[in-house]
């Protein structure tokens, strides 16, 4: 089975389950900002850190209070879902505590032009997937920040 890899996910509704059950069980949700997260706060706080580009995908330099101004989280981050259908957002956690009565979330939101009928997309963690490219605006924010120093 794999976890992160976007084809499966789209195409075997048992890798689906698989990839969620797995991150739910992942120590990812029991992190806790470490000394060098603290420092990088500290640096912003001074002036001296303008961009925070990271692959880590487990949200700890926000838990420790850096700026969303400058990170920047490349390969995305697991606190954040969407429906890869409509584009609505989700509080990953919300999903998690419901992923016993639905181990393969899809979106409910009822779209204006449906008629009433639920989106149904499927949903994913903002985490990028191997296949997926990196979120829209990373690269871009990265430059900008970095050209700032």
């Amino acid at each position: 089975m794999s976890v992160y890899d976007i084809d499966s996910f789209l195409s075997d509704k048992e890798e689906r389950e698989y990839s969620w059950r797995w991150q739910k069980e992942s120590p990812v949700w029991n992190a806790q900002p470490g000394a060098a997260h603290k420092a990088l706060v500290k640096l912003e706080k001074a002036g001296m850190l303008t961009l925070l580009a990271t692959q880590n995908f487990d949200a700890l330099h926000e838990k420790a209070g850096n700026s969303p101004d400058v990170i920047v989280n490349l390969h995305g981050t697991i606190g954040t879902s969407h429906c890869m259908k409509c584009h609505a957002k989700y509080d990953t956690a919300d999903i998690m505590a419901r992923l016993d009565e639905e181990p393969d979330p899809h979106c409910h939101r009822t779209l204006p032009y449906s008629g009433g009928m639920p989106c149904n997309g499927l949903i994913k963690t903002d985490v990028v997937y191997f296949g997926e490219a990196l979120p829209d605006g990373a690269m871009e924010k990265s430059y900008k920040l970095a050209s700032r120093t």
